[in-house]
């Protein structure tokens, strides 16, 4: 994979998450990791106008490289997505955003139920990590204690009061991941399972 391509993944994959309504504003991040390397969107850039100007390469804990041509820091969330890539070493790209559906069922501390065939197929379940500040030690905590436990086809987790973070082989595929999951909450919503 060259760069070129690693850039247009994280821009296509950005788009849709904010094209999709998963989140607003100035909020989330795509990152990729490519050898020993990861390219992340850089903070206060929102997911629509990523360019390959404002894409962050950054050493496997987070550091921006010197060589690296964008000067702007990488997202905030560089460190929650760098526990995810040692949580998970088979990730090859982490999705984070604020999906409305998913948030509104951790604000009611109440699990999202697998309404459809599709959700029970490929969703499996949302596991809820706990509230904490964003890449705070507990925060990296909480996600050690709810992913580690986790099935390894569980791609998508909750992040309580805050959005949800996605992992898998590719930009695109934690996109759909998160869609499906954020799909699941609405279906879940709108068939009057939030009390």
């Amino acid at each position: 994979m060259t760069e070129h391509e690693i850039f247009e993944e994280i821009i296509e994959s950005s788009r849709l998450c904010y094209d999709r309504g998963l989140v607003t504003a100035l909020g989330g991040n795509v990152s990729v990791k490519y050898d020993d390397k990861i390219y992340i969107t850089a903070t206060n850039v929102a997911l629509n106008r990523v360019t390959p100007d404002n894409i962050v390469i950054c050493d496997l804990d987070g550091n921006p490289l010197p060589d690296c041509k964008c000067k702007l820091k990488p997202s905030k969330e560089i460190i929650t997505h760098v526990q995810m890539y040692r949580l998970r070493p088979q990730a090859k790209s982490v999705v984070h955003v604020h999906p409305p559906y998913i948030v509104a069922f951790t604000l009611k501390n109440q699990p999202i139920p697998m309404v459809t065939g599709t959700a029970r197929a490929k969703v499996k379940e949302i596991p809820v990590i706990k509230f904490a500040t964003s890449s705070s030690p507990a925060l990296l905590k909480y996600m050690e204690e709810t992913i580690v436990p986790a099935a390894e086809d569980i791609h998508t987790f909750a992040m309580a009061e805050h959005g949800s973070i996605a992992w898998d082989e590719s930009a695109y595929l934690a996109f759909c991941d998160t869609e499906v999951a954020e799909d699941t909450a609405r279906i879940a919503y709108l068939a009057g399972y939030l009390n």
